[in-house]
């Protein structure tokens, strides 16, 4: 349950209908450039009779997924600034957000990938560059925001080549950078979902991806840190609700040269590797899931023997050793509460007893499912 806008003015709706859109399509990929808004959105034609188009993210409100721009100690929100001069520019095959200040000028260029160029055969490169165009040398970083949708329908938020499931907050980073995410549609035939590539060979590495709920990410100034006792839940305004944040730290660009960021995403069906490679695996002596989870996921590759080049899963399956773990720490953080209250001897409000019996609903809601 998405609560993400409570108050939306009459002049916010009206520029929202009156935005036009910037439409491209290359193979089962279409994206959308929302011209005002600084926003895209990207989705891929499902395998039904009327090929109908999956959103890969939030596509109801665009807005909700974003990219910012930090230039010394100012952060800016690409779209939602009034320094900034925004064009959209159709570029033949692909196309591109320009926005303009005194300060900055910054470019997000989008282009379909040719088949062979990335392990997905179909995908989208998105290569953001940074003008420093003030007269003095300045750190600049690049944050991007995923609200994703496609695992919330089964509170199977994430996957990576390295787990199963990311059932809670987590933080990649460092030895433990992932060389792709995905938010899953699970039992797709096909292995459908949003992969995000974060392989050096082919992007920009992140400095850190960060996974929580996204109004937690999106009310962050900059920096979030990651508390792995909490679910993709922020009670009492937003409920299961995920998103994902991958942060390019700040590096001093000097005035007149650029930055530049490379991302690659697209469906997970068409992503094409050695299956061996990312079949989940052992964080030492805790197993990331269990062997009958990874024989599933083995399994699932239309048949083919692990080794074997193919989609890199079919037909999504949850990995329910993780899901226990989320759901047992999402209790515990429950009760935790609840003793503390208890022992500081404090009155518990209406407000946060509405909270309680909303936090027991939704897990009696999850475990029915």
């Amino acid at each position: 349950m998405k609560m993400k806008f409570f108050l939306v003015s009459i002049l916010i709706v009206l520029v929202c209908f009156s935005a036009q859109a910037l439409e491209k399509q290359k193979g089962s990929l279409k994206l959308i450039l929302h011209e005002g808004q600084g926003r895209f959105s990207l989705y891929a034609t499902a395998m039904t009779p009327d090929e109908t188009l999956i959103p890969l993210f939030v596509d109801d409100d665009p807005r909700t997924s974003s990219l910012s721009v930090l230039f010394d100690n100012t952060i800016y929100k690409m779209g939602e600034n009034s320094k900034f001069v925004e064009k959209v520019v159709d570029a033949g095959d692909g196309a591109k957000f320009i926005w303009t200040s005194p300060l900055l000028k910054i470019t997000e260029e989008f282009s379909f990938l040719e088949a062979g160029a990335s392990p997905l055969q179909e995908g989208l490169k998105i290569v953001i560059t940074v003008e420093n165009k003030s007269e003095q040398n300045a750190q600049i970083g690049v944050r991007m925001l995923f609200d994703t949708i496609l695992g919330e329908k089964s509170d199977t938020h994430f996957m990576t080549d390295t787990t199963n499931l990311v059932a809670r907050e987590a933080l990649l980073k460092g030895p433990s950078m992932s060389q792709f995410w995905i938010s899953p549609l699970i039992n797709s035939s096909r292995g459908d979902g949003l992969l995000v590539l974060t392989d050096a060979t082919y992007v920009t590495l992140p400095d850190e991806i960060i996974f929580a709920n996204w109004k937690r990410l999106v009310e962050a100034s900059w920096s979030y840190t990651v508390n792995s006792t909490k679910g993709f839940s922020f009670h009492p305004y937003s409920f299961n609700d995920s998103a994902v944040s991958q942060y390019y730290d700040p590096l001093m660009v000097k005035k007149g040269e650029s930055r530049q960021v490379v991302l690659v995403l697209g469906n997970s069906s068409s992503f094409e590797i050695q299956k061996s490679s990312y079949i989940a695996k052992t964080d030492g002596d805790k197993q990331t899931g269990t062997q009958e989870d990874k024989a599933n996921i083995a399994d699932s590759a239309s048949g083919r023997t692990e080794g074997s080049s193919g989609a890199i899963l079919k037909n999504f399956t949850r990995g329910n050793y993780d899901v226990i773990q989320g759901e047992v720490a999402y209790i515990n953080q429950l009760i935790q509460e609840m003793n503390k209250k208890i022992a500081l001897g404090e009155k518990v409000t209406g407000a946060e007893l509405e909270r309680y019996r909303l936090m027991v609903k939704e897990i009696q809601s999850r475990a029915q499912n």
